[in-house]
């Protein structure tokens, strides 16, 4: 035989309508421990059918605001539990698959990221070492500017000590001349 599992089919608003009471006294007996209750997978809160029941005979008979009330069901409950306990093992079982499958892309994609985190960490290395390849490259054509102006200047002060030097033999060559010809 099954194990049995609590039966949660009443919505807060249901529930509400057949005690006759607001939706907040009836979280105020769910807070005090008179009912139980359960999230569904739809994220609607459902109340236990027997403690509804005994709640119910507790309260006493009140009015609904429905025209027509909702029934509870007494002498089919544990019927019903044994439906719900075959269900929630082919739920559970659902649930399960999806977990594994979804588990399995997250590794997957986890994996992708992981790769593409290791190319970026090479990326930024390569990165870090083109910046000073840059520099340099700059550095070359600044210093092979200064080179070629220091080129031109010492050209420039060569052909001016070649100028002087003819200047100053021709100089001697006249004053020799002169001083040949004055001796004479």
């Amino acid at each position: 035989m099954p194990a049995k599992k609590d039966f949660y089919t009443t919505t807060r608003e249901e529930a509400a309508e057949l005690l006759g009471v607001s939706t907040r006294t009836l979280d105020r007996y769910a807070k005090g421990g008179k009912l139980r209750t359960k999230l569904s997978a739809s994220r609607n809160i459902l109340i236990h059918e027997k403690d509804l029941v005994n709640l119910r005979k507790n309260l006493g008979p009140k009015k609904t605001t429905s025209s027509r009330p909702r029934p509870i069901p007494t002498r089919e409950v544990e019927a019903m539990e044994a439906i719900e306990v075959a269900t929630e093992n082919v739920e559970e079982k659902v649930f399960r698959e999806l977990y594994e499958e979804t588990n399995k892309e997250l590794r997957a994609k986890q994996e992708k990221l992981e790769a593409a985190s290791f190319r970026v960490g090479q990326l930024e290395a390569q990165l870090k070492n083109s910046v000073p390849l840059l520099e340099h490259k700059q550095k070359e054509q600044e210093l092979d500017a200064e080179k070629s102006r220091l080129k031109e200047k010492l050209v420039g002060s060569i052909l001016k000590s070649w100028v002087f030097l003819g200047v100053a033999i021709l100089a001697t060559a006249v004053a020799a001349t002169l001083g040949f010809l004055l001796y004479l």
